[in-house]
Formats: structure tokens, C-alpha cells, sequence
């Protein structure tokens, strides 16, 4: 039998590797600064450098973005996940291109497992609510997307006839 545990941690340092021989040593920007982190259901503001005239998300159903003025963007996580930011300015330029994580909460997260397939996902901090979480049974889950589809149709109607 032949021993390939280090041919495997070869592997495992070339691949490393490659990203910096292809840089001239430096770290790409999505392993170093160009990821944004969002908690569920919470916002981050990102400050833009220059006028954004397009923005782009990966994923819609992971993150939300809001413009507040042409240099700022609010953040809000959505749905546990990863996705991608990409910010282009008038010109067709990217100036901003970014990783986007939403995180689920540091504690509190409870998934209560009935059997195979049978998960119920509750979060209880400081109270028990249900989020909407991939992999819950799915009854349990459309029953908790309808739920939140009613709560944020409401508060975009709000918003759109100038209630607050």
C-alpha cells in the first residue's frame, strides 16, 4: 500500500502557495481585506470610495443591499451564506468587489432534531423565535417564510407610504 499523506500535505501547500506566486507575494484582496461579514439579520455599513452607478449581489436571498447615497451601502444579512458584492462605478469600472458573509448568531441558535429530516431550527436570545434556516423540515420552514415574506411586505409598505 502506498503512503500518500504527504503527497497530500504537498498538495495542500501548493495550493496555498499558488495564490502568491501569481500576486508577486502579495495576498489577494479576497483572503485579506475584501470580505464583508454580516451577522443574520443585522446591517453593516460599507463606505465606498468613489460613486457607485451599478450595484451587484450574488445571491439576493443571503444579502440585502440598501443605497443610502451614492458612497454608502447598508449591508443586512439576510439568510446564513456566503455570496459576492461587486460595486461599478459610472465608467463600467469595479471599485469594489468583495466576499459577503452572513454569519449566524454567536449563541442562541438552537436546532431541535425529530428523527431524520425533521429539524426545527430555533433561535433563543434572550427569546425563542424561529428564523428561517436551510435544512429545517419543510413545512416548518414554508410555514416560517411565509411568516417573514408577511413581516417584510408590511414594513416595505411602510416605508413606501412614508409611515414610520
Amino acid at each position: 500500500m502506498r503512503d500518500v499523506t504527504g503527497f497530500r500535505a504537498s498538495l495542500w501547500a501548493l495550493a496555498l502557495t499558488l495564490p502568491l506566486a501569481f500576486t508577486g507575494g502579495a495576498i489577494p484582496q479576497a483572503f485579506a481585506e475584501g470580505v464583508i461579514e454580516v451577522p443574520l439579520d443585522k446591517a453593516k455599513l460599507v463606505h465606498l470610495e468613489e460613486p457607485a452607478a451599478e450595484i451587484i449581489v450574488g445571491n439576493p436571498s443571503i444579502a440585502d443591499i440598501a443605497v443610502q447615497n451614492s458612497k454608502l451601502l447598508v449591508v443586512t444579512g439576510k439568510s446564513f451564506g456566503r455570496t459576492n458584492l461587486i460595486v461599478v462605478n459610472a465608467k463600467g469600472d469595479i471599485i469594489e468587489e468583495s466576499d459577503l458573509t452572513v454569519s449566524d448568531p454567536s449563541n442562541g441558535m438552537i436546532t431541535v432534531h425529530r428523527g431524520a429530516r425533521n429539524n426545527e431550527t430555533v433561535y433563543c436570545a434572550p427569546k425563542c423565535t424561529s428564523p428561517l434556516a436551510i435544512g429545517d423540515n419543510s413545512e416548518y420552514f414554508d410555514t416560517i417564510q411565509k411568516q417573514l415574506s408577511a413581516k417584510q411586505g408590511m414594513g416595505q409598505g411602510s416605508a413606501a407610504s412614508g409611515v414610520q
